[in-house]
């Protein structure tokens, strides 16, 4: 799977309410090493797929795309931000505090 893949993945199975569970540990494992590649899409499409199955477990997972979020955030469109700060607003992520500031920055600037 490349990251295309693998968010797209997640966001279908969240479409479909499947909680298969050694599925969402094998996209978590194919996508955190490679989180840093992914586009915008990718990473608020993988944030919003786990919220929506309210999938906590994959901390690791969601961890890192917060990480890879905040650096580019200015890249995120309008639904991008909603998609992402819902998705963290909803699973009450500990370290979701410097997104929701990236995302509420950039939500507030011009051309974001």
């Amino acid at each position: 799977f490349n990251q295309q893949n693998i968010g797209n993945t997640a966001w279908a199975i969240s479409r479909l309410l499947v909680r298969d569970r050694p599925l969402l540990d094998a996209l978590a494992a194919a996508a955190i090493p490679t989180i840093s590649l992914f586009a915008v899409q990718g990473l608020s499409n993988t944030a919003w797929a786990l919220s929506t199955l309210r999938d906590c477990n994959h901390g690791p997972l969601l961890h890192a795309i917060s990480s890879a979020s905040i650096p580019i955030i200015k890249d995120f469109d309008s639904q991008a931000l909603g998609n992402t700060a819902w998705a963290f607003a909803c699973l009450w992520l500990q370290h979701s505090g410097p997104l929701a500031y990236a995302i509420s920055a950039a939500a507030i600037t011009p051309g974001a």
